[in-house]
């Protein structure tokens, strides 16, 4: 019972904070429609000129996006990982330093919200969240190696007759 007290007093906190939540949410809105546009350079020529296009984006099929990937050639798909990687690692990037401003104002709950308080938070706890994040590694790369390890694909009944 106490994990859920716990979030429900993280949750009311972080509702109190209001403008926190909305800087969260117009930095993670930008992020999403940066990779969105990078990706839609690809797919928006396609679609302009068919019917098809248009009866196709009614109910989007992903294996549709691979194919027009595969016809753009070979330089499509490379600039498109690497803007999703680019916009991965300024989400990263961002989240980090996001969360030290946000983590000491939802630790201290009579901490009233100022924009002074969370930059300055922010800026003395980047590098603390980067290293933390970046000691994390450690176990979820074990953990890879131990799925890995252990990994046993299903056998097929019908192809072991």
């Amino acid at each position: 019972m106490l994990p859920l007290i716990g979030f429900w007093s993280g949750l009311e906190r972080a509702w109190a904070r209001k403008r926190m939540l909305l800087l969260y949410w117009v930095f993670h809105t930008l992020c999403a429609l940066l990779a969105a546009l990078c990706a839609m350079a690809f797919v928006v020529p396609e679609l302009s000129r068919s019917r098809l296009g248009d009866a196709m984006m009614q109910e989007f099929d992903l294996a549709w996006l691979a194919e027009l990937f595969d016809r753009a050639g070979a330089g499509a798909l490379p600039a498109v990982v690497v803007t999703m990687a680019a916009v991965s690692l300024i989400v990263l990037i961002g989240s980090l330093y996001l969360a030290g401003g946000a983590v000491p104002l939802l630790a201290d709950a009579e901490a009233a919200w100022s924009q002074e308080a969370f930059w300055r938070h922010a800026g003395r706890n980047f590098w603390r969240f980067l290293r933390l994040s970046l000691y994390a590694l450690i176990p979820f790369a074990a953990a890879l190696a131990l799925d890995t390890f252990f990994y046993r694909p299903a056998e097929d009944e019908t192809l072991a007759e």
